[in-house]
């Protein structure tokens, strides 16, 4: 007997009185529809409706998509009032499936956008689920929140630069400014240290000699060197940063290692360093995210 899977869904309703961008919704989400990737939320159900409304024609797009509410940051905070450090393991897949997410993206053309705790959402076991800033047509991402609204985000060094100079949209790769992201949000899981702590947002900059500090004391936490690399890399120089598909084709051959939960990384942790770390655990990070 198949026992089917309940799923929570959301519901959206787009309507219009263009026939133009009707047949463009239409074409948008029966595209996105057809994607598979195990970490992108998918879209389940896409129609139309069509009614006339004081002497004109109006079309109602209804999309239904899966719907999560625990997020990274549920984890995170749960971690923390329980005095728990994140396992690197957890920490590895983590990494993991949101690059093979944002590499997915990358490979069409697109990006994230809003990376953040709050937005990387997790199913019942815990894996991760990504739904792009322009799911929806002419959904602002972070860096136009950041212009329009004055709201803070995890805005690499280069955006913020834009932001200094009032560029309403950022002309650098989304995809890069993603990738920084994720580096501040690995960081700040395993040191349990909130990111808008090397950040002055009036002034428009990130600490970038603070962020590299505590990727030193990683290695104090616990953590491995390869780890710490990786972070390193994701919040590197611009032209030097890689994209995600570069990272998710360099994670390749730790694929199996990662999902398994293996400790593929134990022969890069400094068990002098490890050990100090146990003692000073919870001394040092104590800021709730």
């Amino acid at each position: 007997m198949n026992v089917r899977k309940k799923i929570r869904v959301f519901e959206i309703n787009l309507g219009t009185t263009s026939k133009q961008e009707m047949d463009n919704y239409c074409k948008r989400f029966e595209d996105r529809k057809q994607w598979k990737n195990d970490n992108l939320i998918r879209l389940l159900h896409f129609h139309e409706n069509s009614n006339s409304m004081m002497c004109a024609d109006v079309s109602q797009a209804t999309i239904i998509g899966e719907y999560y509410q625990m997020t990274l940051n549920s984890e995170a905070e749960q971690n923390f009032t329980q005095s728990f450090m994140f396992n690197e393991s957890r920490l590895w897949l983590i990494a993991y499936q949101i690059v093979s997410a944002c590499a997915y993206l990358e490979e069409k053309g697109m990006y994230h956008g809003e990376l953040k705790t709050q937005t990387i959402y997790l199913d019942e076991s815990e894996n991760i689920k990504l739904i792009e800033h322009s799911f929806l047509p002419n959904h602002p991402d972070a860096y136009s929140k950041a212009f329009i609204l004055d709201e803070f985000h995890l805005l690499p060094p280069e955006q913020l630069e834009e932001l200094k100079q009032s560029i309403p949209a950022t002309q650098k790769s989304g995809v890069k400014g993603d990738v920084f992201t994720l580096g501040l949000i690995l960081l700040e899981l395993a040191a349990q240290q909130s990111s808008s702590a090397y950040y002055n947002w009036q002034k428009k900059v990130v600490d970038l000699e603070q962020v590299k500090k505590m990727c030193d004391m990683l290695l104090c936490l616990g953590y491995s060197s390869i780890f710490q690399k990786l972070i390193l890399q994701m919040i590197g120089e611009y032209e030097k940063r890689p994209t995600f598909v570069v990272i998710r084709d360099g994670l390749q051959k730790l694929e199996k290692d990662i999902l398994g939960g293996i400790q593929f990384y134990k022969n890069h942790i400094k068990q002098e360093r490890m050990n100090e770390a146990n003692k000073k655990q919870f001394q040092t990070f104590g800021q709730k995210m």
